[in-house]
């Protein structure tokens, strides 16, 4: 990974190429190469887009297409936890674009906190990432919501 700091560095135009599942990770890059004042594109390579994470930062300016022109082509595929790690490793400061970005990626990979695995250190990622500004209240919205009651019966009703 640390390589990627010396490309994007180097590079004109980055391109963050990444699946649905790690479009929060890809966020918060894109927001970290933003603010080194590249061009940069975010595409990813899966074709639905589940609707909850339609509120991510950047989520309007996601491709479907790869660009050619691209100095530095990224293809993500780390979790949150991994990216928040390397932003602190590498001294990058965040704001609260990424912050919500890689908090978004923290409850959906971690199913809302309900993970065996959870322990004390993911919810102190948690704190950190809230005290950078993360919009944790809708993160929670858009990613823990349940489907109604009638939501439900209208499926049933279809299938």
């Amino acid at each position: 990974m640390k390589n990627i700091l010396d490309g994007i560095d180097n590079a004109k135009y980055v391109m963050i190429v990444a699946d649905a599942k790690c479009l929060p990770s890809a966020s918060a890059l894109y927001t970290h190469v933003l603010r080194l004042h590249k061009k940069v594109s975010l595409v990813c390579k899966t074709k639905n887009i589940n609707n909850k994470l339609s509120f991510l930062p950047w989520f309007e300016k996601i491709k479907s297409d790869r660009v050619s022109s691209a100095d530095l082509v990224i293809e993500l595929d780390i979790s949150s936890i991994e990216l928040f790690n390397f932003f602190k490793i590498n001294n990058i400061k965040m704001n609260h674009k990424m912050g919500t970005a890689l908090y978004a990626g923290l409850l959906q990979e971690t199913n809302g906190f309900l993970n065996s695995y959870i322990d004390g250190t993911t919810f102190a990622m948690a704190e950190e990432l809230i005290e950078c500004g993360a919009d944790y209240k809708t993160c929670n919205n858009f990613i823990m919501k349940r489907s109604t009651l009638c939501a439900l019966r209208l499926k049933a009703t279809m299938l």
